[in-house]
């Protein structure tokens, strides 16, 4: 017992180390927005369902609009860091997200309320582009597993509260009050980032040989490694944002014969999953390097897939689930620190850029393919369709290289195609 109290221990200080106030600055930020994120997240479907004709599949074109018009975002994030800077892209960005929340909340028809939502992913790329440019920007190398995990932390802690507060507001007060509210968190999140993020704009703003375009990304597309944390951040999206999204209320109440009220009890233990380990995984990432962390997870994730398309008990999905939340909250730091290691301060915003498309792909790819894999052979098929694509990330994995580079002592900005494919640490 007294080990586990120096493990805990030691653990809780390491991410004490890392909380500067520039940092807390994009924590509490990330806190405010996603919050607000969730507290519209289980109204939207009814909202729109206000307005007459309107179904499943208009509900289904604001999802998958939002989606799209992110990735759009996403790929203009590099070109905007590098003109802009870090705390004017965020500021821009919460802007536009919250301006687009209020106009969703008075929207007088379902056109207006579609066009005000989805031009709100726009924002939401920016956002988030501008913060995780800005923590790699003023992290320590040797401190990023950390910091990535607190990020990612304070992510799904916005999307594990929001909903809850989110739905009984709905229920309660009204459905325009979330999207109220959201608005003004938006705003306030502009106002506090216009204020913390100043002092380092100065140091890490936009200077003139940044480029955030396609040239440069082609250059970061080069190195194996950097293609793997794509990977890694295409397949997370496309099964926990995306396919499993669509594939699990069926399995949950057509084959597994559970309530409909209940199918938030699986996505809710994965999300807590998360969060019960993203904190020992920053210094994991940061005491043995990305690249066993990297590996690992990403071979739990495609085993826990599988076991979720051949689950016949509710345990084994549960269990399948909590897996994939391990997973989860192994993979994003590593995957992040491997893109702030890779990438020189020139090159950060076209590989944050980057980054950040792959995932939104993988957002908009994954229901797709299930959608069309359950429709056409089964909707065990489609897990086990998910499961290939994560497994073959999997394998691919192995090939990376470490780059952690208290580690490694320094990483070159691109892969030289003649070293061997697994470099291993120093010492």
């Amino acid at each position: 017992m007294s080990s586990v109290r120096r493990g805990t221990s030691r653990t809780i200080s390491s991410q004490r180390e890392v909380a500067t106030p520039e940092f807390i600055s994009v924590i509490a930020g990330a806190v405010i927005v996603m919050l607000g994120f969730g507290l519209v997240q289980p109204i939207i479907s009814d909202f729109a369902k206000r307005f007459p004709g309107v179904g499943n599949v208009e509900v289904a074109y604001i999802v998958i609009g939002f989606a799209a018009f992110r990735l759009a975002g996403n790929v203009f994030v590099g070109k905007a860091l590098a003109k802009l800077g870090e705390r004017r892209t965020t500021v821009l960005g919460a802007i536009i997200v919250g301006a687009s929340s209020l106009a969703c909340a008075f929207a007088p028809s379902y056109l207006l309320l579609l066009i005000s939502r989805v031009l709100g992913g726009v924002g939401s790329a920016l956002y988030f582009g501008g913060l995780l440019s800005f923590m790699l920007a003023t992290t320590p190398a040797e401190q990023r597993g950390r910091a990535s995990s607190l990020f990612q932390g304070a992510v799904s802690a916005g999307l594990l509260v929001g909903p809850a507060i989110g739905g009984l507001l709905g229920g309660t007060v009204g459905m325009v009050v979330p999207f109220v509210a959201y608005g003004v968190m938006c705003f306030i999140g502009a106002l506090w980032s216009h204020r913390t993020m100043r002092a380092q704009v100065d140091e890490h703003g936009p200077a003139a040989d940044r480029s955030g375009g396609m040239a440069t990304l082609r250059v970061l597309l080069r190195d194996r490694t950097y293609r793997v944390s794509l990977a890694v951040g295409f397949i997370g999206f496309a099964v926990t944002i995306g396919g499993i999204t669509i594939l699990m209320p069926p399995l949950w109440q057509d084959t597994l014969q559970q309530s409909g009220s209940t199918v938030g009890i699986p996505f809710s233990l994965s999300v807590a999953a998360s969060l019960l380990v993203v904190f020992h995984a920053g210094t994991v990432v940061d005491r043995i390097g990305r690249r066993g962390p990297m590996v690992l997870s990403a071979f739990a994730l495609a085993g826990g897939v599988a076991v979720l398309g051949l689950a016949t008990h509710v345990w084994m999905a549960l269990a399948a689930m909590f897996v994939i939340g391990v997973s989860s909250g192994y993979s994003r730091p590593a995957a992040v620190s491997i893109i702030g290691d890779v990438a020189s301060e020139e090159q950060r915003p076209a590989a944050v850029g980057g980054f950040r498309v792959a995932q939104d792909l993988g957002a908009l790819i994954g229901p797709a393919i299930v959608g069309v894999v359950s429709d056409a052979i089964s909707l065990r098929a489609a897990f086990l369709t998910l499961a290939a694509m994560a497994g073959a990330v999997a394998l691919w994995s192995i090939w990376m290289r470490e780059t952690a580079p208290q580690l490694v002592g320094s990483v070159p900005d691109v892969e030289d195609p003649g070293l061997p494919p697994i470099i291993e640490p120093a010492g």
